[in-house]
């Protein structure tokens, strides 16, 4: 089954749901990475750097517009399948108003193992008074102890990049994980990183990205 038409089964399934007033979070953001975290916990911990862009793409699919409202991941396998528990690792919309369409650079300190999206809200338009959303909670994305969107990999003392994340509308509105590409690119990525966390020793950084078979390309940098 082709790529496009597996998105598109996996996003019939997903609730859509009007809402009547403003688009609120299921859960509170994780904190990014602080130097005195890093510091007492980088060799036994592992540091994750993505990207979000959290801005509306216009003409979505059948909708006026879209923008990524939220979404989290879980150490895999989870250990609830309760929906009321917040995932291990939460991204926000810090302003859905006034969001611009740009990748804001995101660092985490999580404990090592694997980690699958579980939770994902993405806000459509279809007008100023048709606004909705689609959301996927972790018993709507857990499936024999995996994510059924993808996952990504952290190993103790390891600093990995997993790509930029951000909404796609080829078809309906899905999440899409892009990344950057070509080393020269990288670097001026991790360059960024470095100016927005300067405690970070970003010398050695893995490049390894989200895995999903429907939500991404696969990509890496030659050696």
């Amino acid at each position: 089954m082709k790529a496009k038409a597996r998105q598109l089964i996996w996003l019939s399934v997903i609730p859509f749901v009007l809402l009547l007033s403003s688009c609120t979070s299921l859960y509170k953001s994780t904190e990014t990475i602080s130097k005195s975290a890093y510091e007492s916990g980088s060799d036994s911990m592992g540091v994750v750097l993505l990207s979000v862009n959290w801005g509306r793409r216009w003409g979505c699919g059948s909708f006026e517009n879209a923008q990524l409202h939220s979404f989290g991941f879980d150490l895999l396998p989870p250990q609830t399948s309760d929906d009321a528990t917040p995932p291990g690792l939460v991204l926000n919309n810090p302003s859905p108003l006034t969001s611009r369409p740009v990748f804001n650079n995101y660092s985490f300190l999580l404990p090592p193992g694997e980690y699958g999206l579980t939770y994902l809200k993405i806000k459509v338009a279809k007008s100023v008074s048709e606004v909705g959303a689609f959301t996927a909670k972790r018993s709507d994305n857990i499936e024999n102890g995996q994510s059924r969107i993808g996952s990504f990999q952290v190993k103790a003392g390891e600093t990995v990049y997993i790509g930029n994340f951000g909404v796609d509308c080829a078809h309906q509105p899905i999440i899409w994980r892009y990344f950057t590409k070509g080393k020269e690119d990288f670097q001026k990525h991790l360059d960024e990183f470095s100016n927005e966390y300067p405690y970070l020793n970003l010398d050695r950084v893995s490049y390894r990205l989200f895995q999903t078979e429907q939500f991404g390309l696969n990509y890496s940098l030659n050696p």
